[in-house]
């Protein structure tokens, strides 16, 4: 398995997400699935955008934010978000 494929194996073994997921599946995805870093400044989805990918916080913190900047969640490594519903 390639290093950035045992990242995102080791990413997904760590969540509740994997509890739905036998292990075949799992490095099926961590060969699909690529490492992405944002800056803290960066916005990963906005109102009304569609919603294209599947994300899990492998460290860091991602805010959720309202329409007038105020946070209203906060999640943590091992959290995900996004195309979840294609999975559970």
């Amino acid at each position: 398995m390639k290093e950035e494929e045992l990242k995102i194996y080791n990413t997904i073994i760590n969540t509740e997400f994997s509890n739905y997921l036998d292990d075949s599946t799992i490095h099926e995805l961590s060969k699909i699935m690529s490492v992405v870093d944002y800056n803290k400044s960066d916005y990963i989805y906005v109102k009304n955008e569609k919603i294209l990918k599947f994300l899990i916080i492998h460290s860091g913190i991602c805010e959720v934010i309202d329409n007038d900047g105020n946070v209203i969640r906060k999640l943590r490594e091992n959290d995900f978000f996004g195309l979840i519903s294609l999975f559970t």
